[in-house]
């Protein structure tokens, strides 16, 4: 399931990264017993096949802080499959571009109004990347923006409201 979310409030922003990591994990988990081919037999005196080092992204997190108006959004992305963008923004994560950049991308003057972007990033493995980004500062790999123009653009979740029988008047006393 993905899913992204604006969520103003620093407790549901909370709820928000335990319940996508906690869905990530476990659905991660669950997805690659089921995705592993069984063990090969391998002959006498030949050598197993090296296994596929490529980390595969599970969940994404992107806090937004700054802006003209100073306010916080949260976006997350958590499970399997998705839209385009989340789609993208799971292939983008698990390039080996992303996972070769630093940790930190800063400008010394940080003023005008910029965003700034906390991006965490879970993989199959149980790993975790850890990025801070200032928006518009130079020598930013073109990945990182990539990926947080495809996060902060997937569409919110359509949520359905149950409709609600209509009982008839006195219902259960009548």
């Amino acid at each position: 399931m993905t899913m992204s979310r604006k969520f103003p409030s620093r407790g549901l922003r909370t709820v928000a990264l335990l319940v996508g990591f906690a869905g990530a994990t476990i659905g991660g988990a669950g997805a690659a017993v089921a995705a592993e081919p069984a063990a090969a037999v391998v002959p006498p005196g030949t050598t197993a096949p090296a296994k596929s080092t490529t980390k595969q992204a599970t969940a994404i997190a992107v806090i937004r802080t700054g802006g003209i108006s100073g306010d916080r959004s949260i976006y997350a992305l958590a499970g399997k499959g998705g839209n385009k963008q989340s789609l993208e923004a799971y292939r983008l994560a698990s390039s080996a571009a992303f996972l070769a950049v630093k940790p930190r991308y800063v400008a010394k003057n940080a003023c005008c109004d910029r965003f700034s972007y906390q991006i965490e990033v879970g993989y199959s493995d149980g790993t975790k990347k850890k990025l801070t980004v200032l928006e518009g500062t130079p020598g930013t790999p073109k990945v990182v923006n990539d990926l947080i123009r495809a996060v902060t653009s997937v569409p919110p979740p359509k949520i359905v409201m149950p409709t609600v029988p209509k009982f008839p008047a006195g219902f259960p006393f009548s």
